[in-house]
């Protein structure tokens, strides 16, 4: 993959305000709000509502280990498309990094079992209209 470099971004650092991620861009003093932290913030309050439900439907301590998993899970893909778009090699040796591991070989051995369950099968057509051809001269 080529990285076409079309737009000229500032560096930036990240900050917390309040548990709430925000940047400081080119040095400046300003701190700008993250995405998340703006969608979180404008939330209508029927999704504030509907997953606080959810919550609850799942116990508080469930809730909070679903979302650290899927927290750590976005971290972890932002982190590997990054290194890709910049065509640095990446291997995420963290859990969830080795559990996407197993996934992505699992995949591919998967793969590899379906294409050799189809060449067995044409393998097995072949031998009995062989067969068939034989048994019919």
């Amino acid at each position: 993959m080529k990285l076409i470099r079309k737009y000229d971004y500032p560096s930036s650092t990240r900050a917390s305000i309040e548990g709430l991620r925000h940047y400081n861009v080119d040095g400046s003093t300003e701190r700008l709000p993250s995405v998340t932290t703006v969608l979180g913030e404008t939330q209508e309050q029927s999704k504030r509502d509907s997953l606080q439900r959810w919550r609850q439907r799942v116990g508080v301590e469930e809730a909070k280990k679903i979302t650290h998993a899927a927290a750590t899970r976005g971290t972890s893909m932002h982190m590997y498309l990054e290194k890709y778009c910049l065509g640095e090699g990446y291997l995420d040796l963290t859990d969830t990094g080795n559990v996407a591991n197993i996934w992505q070989n699992a995949s591919w051995t998967a793969g590899l079992i379906t294409d050799l369950q189809r060449y067995t099968v044409m393998r097995l057509r072949f031998t009995i209209q062989d067969y068939m051809l034989v048994v019919s001269i």
